[in-house]
Order: C-alpha cells, then sequence, then structure tokens
C-alpha cells in the first residue's frame, strides 16, 4: 500500500530497548551455576548433587587460575 510508505516507522513502546536488555540478563542469569542450585533447591532436588559438583569444580577452577593474594606470595628474605 503506497499510503503507508509515507508514514514514519512507529515507535510501539519506549521501554522496549529495556525489556530486551532485562530479558537478556535475565538469560544469562539463569545459566549461571548459582541459578541452576537455586532452582534445584526448590524444583528438582534430584538434581542438586550434580549441580553442586560442578558449582565446586567451577570454583576450584577459579581459585587455581587466580594469582595468589600478597599473603599467599612467598618472597625470598634478605639475608
Amino acid at each position: 500500500n503506497p499510503a503507508l510508505k509515507a508514514l514514519p516507522d512507529i515507535v510501539v513502546d519506549d521501554n522496549l530497548g529495556f525489556a530486551k536488555d532485562r530479558t537478556i540478563s535475565r538469560l544469562i542469569e539463569m545459566q549461571s551455576i548459582e541459578y541452576l542450585v537455586a532452582h534445584a533447591q526448590l524444583h528438582l532436588p534430584q538434581n542438586l548433587l550434580a549441580l553442586q559438583e560442578a558449582q565446586s569444580k567451577a570454583r576450584a577452577a577459579a581459585t587455581a587460575a587466580a594469582p595468589p593474594t600478597p599473603s599467599e606470595a612467598v618472597e625470598p628474605r634478605p639475608q
């Protein structure tokens, strides 16, 4: 319809950008181990052990990858 081509683009909702950003944020959050553990505690307790094991492995990997803190670093003492 040629009459529709003359109309400017219509913005349906100014909050659409916020809704999109919030949806993406929630989807990312729902992929985290912490969220999955909390969800399993409420809805799927039979899966909780597997999630807790995954969570402890993720923590161990993060700890191993982290640089040592100043108190953990061993510096040679001058003699």
